[in-house]
């Protein structure tokens, strides 16, 4: 039996007039399940990660707040927070692994939420076509998403359970959680990538890339080898 875990993450809001965001990113990263883990890898992502976080292997890494030191990780200092993501971004491209970022430009737009949801829609409905005999290949498709924007969770409903018949809604469990948080660590190189074509980084990722040089060399040039 063949399965396909599709890990759902998002950037941005679907508010335009004062939203704070002017990009939205929509990343789904897929995982042939025949492929497993590499388990060496798994277990020293969990160790490395157990050092910095009390309960180890259940602590979610959020890349943005890790990377702009806020939240939890405002009291842990550069190295720290580098290792993390460094522990996290090793894993990622060990991993036989690959993703699709869907990326809109809101800026030029004044139109409501409608119109958001409406070219994501048309978007995703786009990639599956072209990649619909290979999806359609699988027994099980299980979808990973933490509800976090109701819009989302309509959009994957509407797409998913429409055109296949053999689509599962799932809970993380620990096993695809750091897949999921992948799937965060991607979404969120991908929106710094998208920043660097228009505008630079903030203070907080200068400091912690150093440049848009290093960060294209040293992290996204990699991780985009994943791309479908």
């Amino acid at each position: 039996m063949r399965e396909l875990s599709i890990f759902v993450d998002e950037s941005g809001d679907f508010g335009f007039n004062g939203s704070p965001s002017s990009n939205y990113l929509l990343t789904l990263l897929f995982h042939d399940q025949s492929r497993t883990l590499e388990k060496n890898s798994l277990q020293k992502l969990n160790e490395e990660l157990q050092i910095y976080f009390p309960g180890g292997a259940k602590t979610y890494v959020h890349a943005g707040p890790i990377i702009r030191r806020e939240k939890e990780f405002e009291n842990m200092d550069l190295n720290e927070r580098r290792h993390i993501i460094n522990t996290l971004f090793h894993f990622a491209i060990k991993s036989d692994i690959c993703y699709k970022t869907i990326i809109v430009d809101k800026t030029n737009y004044t139109n409501n939420f409608m119109w958001l949801n409406t070219r994501l829609t048309k978007d995703l409905n786009s990639f599956i076509d072209s990649n619909y005999e290979n999806l359609l290949s699988y027994d099980c498709i299980k979808i990973y998403y933490d509800r976090g924007q109701k819009e989302i969770t309509n959009i994957l409903n509407t797409i998913f359970l429409t055109r296949f018949n053999n689509v599962v809604f799932k809970e993380n469990n620990l096993h695809e959680y750091r897949l999921f948080q992948v799937a965060d660590l991607i979404c969120t190189f991908e929106l710094l990538n998208h920043k660097l074509e228009t505008s630079k980084f903030s203070k907080s990722e200068e400091v912690f890339f150093e440049n848009a040089r290093k960060f294209r060399k040293n992290y996204y040039k990699q991780i985009s080898r994943k791309k479908m």
